[in-house]
């Protein structure tokens, strides 16, 4: 029973719904930093350092994501689901345009 179709496809399911779940950690973590970085006028200043350190959280959460994206991908290939349009791309975009607008305005609020 263990070597047959139905269980590896079952497996290959479970392992997929499992990596999206853990794509929302990172996001929300991730949120809250960059809202930490730009709101610094309303929440407080942060000292230079604690703002890179942020920042860098946020960088190294970026490769989790951009990780997990890609064992999605992989999962979803290998059961033959096929997206219209590369949803890792569109997401990087977002992160990157969140990340350095945050940056920017971090910057000048200081």
């Amino acid at each position: 029973m263990e070597e047959s179709d139905i269980v590896k496809d079952i497996e290959k399911k479970t392992r997929l719904t499992s990596l999206k779940k853990y794509m929302w950690g990172p996001n929300i973590l991730n949120l809250t930093l960059i809202i930490m970085v730009s709101q610094q006028q309303f929440l407080g200043r942060l000292s230079l350092l604690s703002t890179v350190l942020l920042l860098i959280s946020i960088a190294l959460n970026g490769i989790t994501l951009i990780f997990f994206s890609k064992e999605i991908r992989y999962e979803e290939n290998q059961q033959g689901i096929h997206k219209p349009f590369n949803k890792l791309t569109i997401r990087l975009l977002i992160f990157i345009i969140i990340f350095f607008g945050a940056i920017t305005i971090g910057y000048f609020i200081r």
